[in-house]
């Protein structure tokens, strides 16, 4: 169950007896005078332990402004060193007094607020008081969909500035120009086509997946990175066209890094 809360207000949840991990997700903070602005905060989890003879939680305190921990950086390109714009990145991070040879498990963790990169690649994460072992994840954007999906962990921070985010993928993606038809060689119409591979470094792997659909000339474009990507087309149920799964190959370019000539890149695909 969910409940919005008002400041300094009570609430209620309709629950059974039993133990429970409290999440609350604040709004951000309005700044408190002309001058300052404002706070962005993290969603604290609170474990309680209900029992069916006092189900009252009691009173549940958010942290001050000033226990929050504020992490700020860059999301760069690693082979060019250009900022990643329009990027959205999470944090989750270790709780201090967590045990070294034990990881918490995914409801311990401590979770950052939102943020999204700017024109400079730069990012603000707030983080819960006592976060340690800190990891970042990086998203597709709202304003940027062409981006894998990547987590860097164990992100060295100091004096609240976080190393550097190296996204190991092209600089520029390829552009992939096709065209779909049946078997009559018709174009088939407002297919569904979904393209999902593991691009980058091992060191640094990422997950990127796109989804386009054909236009109706049959047409469709998609910007894919360098890597060995699973494809699923999928026509309209009334298409004269049947589903279809094949393997593609994007080889790299010496001129983004890779390294790597074309027919060693696609090898055996």
């Amino acid at each position: 169950p969910q409940v919005d809360v008002l400041p300094n207000e009570p609430f209620e949840l309709a629950v059974m007896p039993g133990a429970y991990n409290v999440t609350f997700q604040p709004t951000t903070a309005p700044a408190e005078t002309a001058s300052d602005t404002a706070v962005a905060r993290p969603p604290i989890t609170f474990v309680v332990d209900l029992v069916a003879s006092d189900l009252d939680l009691g009173e549940l305190s958010y942290p001050a402004a000033v226990a929050l921990m504020t992490v700020t950086g860059r999301v760069l390109v690693a082979s060019t060193g250009m900022p990643v714009v329009g990027a959205d990145l999470q944090g989750a991070a270790w709780p201090e007094d967590a045990s070294s040879d034990d990881a918490p498990n995914d409801a311990e963790l401590l979770r950052s607020t939102s943020a999204t990169t700017d024109s400079d690649g730069r990012y603000t994460l707030v983080f819960p008081p006592g976060a340690t072992r800190l990891d970042i994840t990086l998203r597709p954007g709202t304003d940027n969909a062409v981006l894998p999906e990547t987590t860097f962990y164990d992100v060295l921070v100091a004096d609240g500035q976080a190393a550097d985010l190296l996204l190991d993928v092209d600089a520029e993606p390829f552009q992939l120009a096709a065209r779909l038809v049946d078997r009559n060689g018709q174009p088939v119409a407002e297919a569904s086509v979904l393209f999902q591979s593991d691009v980058g470094e091992l060191d640094q792997p990422a997950r990127y997946t796109l989804k386009v659909t054909s236009d109706a000339t049959g047409s469709v474009a998609a910007p894919l990175f360098h890597g060995t990507y699973d494809v699923l087309i999928a026509p309209l149920p009334q298409a004269a066209a049947a589903s279809q799964r094949l393997v593609l190959c994007v080889p790299g370019s010496d001129d983004v890094g890779q390294g790597q000539d074309d027919a060693e890149d696609c090898e055996g695909v």
